[in-house]
């Protein structure tokens, strides 16, 4: 059990101040009370003063009451400035770690919302633990499914990338001074609960890191907003490898929530990405935007590149079209059975299918044949050659 007090006692900020902003700490008996208002406030303790060695993965489980604000634990990477574990929840952290130095912080969120009172954590029974082998794939990291329901495509997303922007952790300044001295508003009303930004002479910024997102995996980002007043809200979606803007657009100017959808390629072999969003405004003007949700969705980018149809021909037919070299050995399956479909080349080098009466089946598979046939002769090798080695002798 880790004692906190044993290591420090001293309460920060660690965001942006407000016009009336205060945060503290005391402490309990097996743990401590952070409060906050219009503040991240949060206890910063060195991960080597609590381990004599880095683990290969870093468990913190703690019990955590909120009030009024929100609570967070970080184990902050010194090189990167990111937080190397998943979000804190269901009372434990969990990082992946590699020989660096680390903090770990126990924050208290609660930043802009309308309220005159203070927010309160309470950590307790903090624990310690670390694990030896483990891999990203067995924690689970990222969980990515794809399959085909009702004629499309769904992927299962991974909920640390994804949600109500009200509940998701947040950085809101400005976008110039970088103080939080305004009102950031969290509204609940028939429209669902979402976060409106209003800018009157100062532009807004807003920030939702999600670090463990593989740069070498594609995405789908989805963003839900409508546009009240004056300028839409605009996204750079920051590569933390590379620091810059992998996407940056301006949402739609649309008076009702609407969903925008961008795909994101496959960049390199690092990992994070952080949503930046910007309530712009230009002299005296004033922009109101609302934002209800972000989703950062892993998929198969080479499969979208690769697979596609052609708009339906004025006979009734229809092409899918597999962007691969022509080869007859490329054959589509519709379940387990082949595709009543014509195998023909494209644009002279890659695999269309024809389907007569402009219908192309939900279940299509793609498969090269000679490839498992030679995974097929492998396996009769082998089973021919342990019957071999069974054989009896003869005398």
């Amino acid at each position: 059990d880790l004692q906190v007090s044993d290591y420090a006692s001293i309460v920060e900020r660690c965001s942006g101040v407000g016009g009336g902003s205060s945060y503290g700490i005391e402490h309990s008996i097996g743990g401590f009370s952070l409060t906050a208002k219009d503040i991240v406030s949060c206890v910063t303790l060195r991960l080597d003063t609590l381990m004599s060695e880095t683990p290969k993965v870093l468990i913190i489980k703690a019990d955590a009451s909120e009030t009024e604000a929100l609570a967070g634990i970080c184990v902050f990477d010194e090189v990167t400035g990111l937080c190397r574990n998943r979000p804190f929840s269901n009372g434990s952290a969990v990082a992946l770690l590699e020989q660096g130095s680390y903090l770990i912080r126990f924050l208290a969120y609660n930043v802009g919302k309308k309220t005159t009172s203070e927010g309160n954590v309470a950590f307790n029974n903090i624990q310690l633990f670390s694990g030896e082998q483990v891999s990203e794939k067995e924690l689970n990291v990222i969980r990515t499914q794809n399959f085909k329901t009702g004629g499309k495509l769904a992927f299962k997303k991974d909920l640390a990338f994804s949600g109500k922007v009200v509940k998701l952790m947040s950085v809101p300044r400005l976008c110039n001074g970088g103080e939080s001295n305004f009102e950031k508003s969290f509204v609940d009303s028939s429209s669902g609960q979402y976060t409106e930004y209003e800018s009157n002479g100062e532009s807004l910024c807003d920030s939702f890191q999600l670090p463990f997102a593989p740069h070498s995996s594609g995405h789908i980002l989805e963003v839900a907003s409508r546009n009240l007043v004056g300028m839409p809200i605009r996204v750079c979606l920051t590569n933390e490898y590379s620091k810059r803007c992998d996407l940056y657009v301006s949402l739609g100017e649309n008076k009702d929530f609407k969903t925008a959808y961008y795909m994101i390629p496959p960049m390199d072999s690092g990992k994070g990405y952080t949503v930046n969003i910007s309530n712009l405004v230009f002299g005296e003007g004033k922009s109101v935007n609302d934002l209800k949700y972000i989703a950062l969705t892993p998929i198969p980018y080479n499969f979208f590149r690769s697979l596609h149809e052609e708009p339906t021909k004025s006979d009734g037919e229809k092409l899918l079209v597999l962007n691969e070299a022509y080869e007859r050995g490329w054959i589509a399956f519709c379940g387990y059975k082949l595709c009543d479909a014509r195998h023909t080349i494209v644009n002279n080098w890659s695999n269309g299918w024809v389907f007569k009466n402009g219908g192309i089946p939900s279940n299509v598979r793609i498969l090269f044949v000679p490839q498992l046939l030679q995974y097929l002769g492998f396996v009769l090798f082998l089973l021919a050659f342990s019957g071999l080695i069974r054989q009896p002798h003869s005398h």
